[in-house]
């Protein structure tokens, strides 16, 4: 609203559906990943994930909007189990120093 933009000029920026614009806006639903740097691009900033979550967990999330990349896709890349990948990006549960590093060299070189 604050730029004057209609729904359908938000969708055609995005490339999304009026109704998928509608849906996020009442949060019926939730943006895919893969639209995430169009939207990020689109509003000009990124949004942190939540305070809850530790720096790494932040740092994942960030790659994978910034990329466009579901969890299973970013662990295949850096070698490890997408279930350990998401708890650590939730912050949920305890880890490998030998994982964290792993991860954390991927993001860094990336």
């Amino acid at each position: 609203m604050d730029r004057g933009l209609l729904q359908r000029d938000v969708a055609s920026i995005i490339r999304v559906t009026e109704e998928c614009i509608s849906n996020w806006e009442i949060s019926r639903s939730i943006p895919q990943i893969r639209y995430m740097l169009a939207i990020i691009k689109f509003l000009g900033y990124d949004p942190p994930v939540s305070k809850k979550t530790s720096e790494l967990g932040e740092k994942i999330a960030k790659f994978r909007r910034e990329n466009g990349l579901r969890l299973i896709e970013l662990a295949k890349q850096i070698g490890v189990d997408d279930r350990t990948l998401g708890r650590l990006e939730k912050g949920k549960g305890s880890f490998k120093k030998k994982t964290k590093q792993k991860v954390r060299k991927y993001l860094d070189d990336a």
